[in-house]
């Protein structure tokens, strides 16, 4: 599978969910995360990177916070902070 492939599957399959996590910043953050890490590799040349593992971790990263807050509701650096195991744990079972 080709990158550009692997990309809109990974948009298809991840921000819906991202979008029922905290409200304004799950989706917008991996948003960036993806685009700093593409940054990244242009400017960088490691054969021993492996392009495709690091594009899926930046999608995947904040993946388990869907469903973990009210949707709407502000979310405070403590609810975060609560929310840090299940969030682990969720992400660790989505596929």
């Amino acid at each position: 599978m080709n990158l550009d492939k692997l990309e809109k599957y990974l948009e298809l399959k991840i921000f819906p969910d991202l979008e029922r996590g905290r409200p304004d910043f799950d989706k917008p953050h991996t948003q960036a995360v993806v685009h700093h890490l593409k940054q990244i590799l242009a400017h960088t040349l490691n054969p021993e990177l492996d392009e495709t593992v690091l594009l899926i971790a930046a999608y995947a990263h904040d993946w388990g916070y869907a469903d973990l807050f009210q949707n709407g509701q502000p979310v405070r650096l403590r609810n975060v902070k609560d929310q840090k195991l299940a969030h682990q744990q969720a992400g660790a079972l989505k596929t």
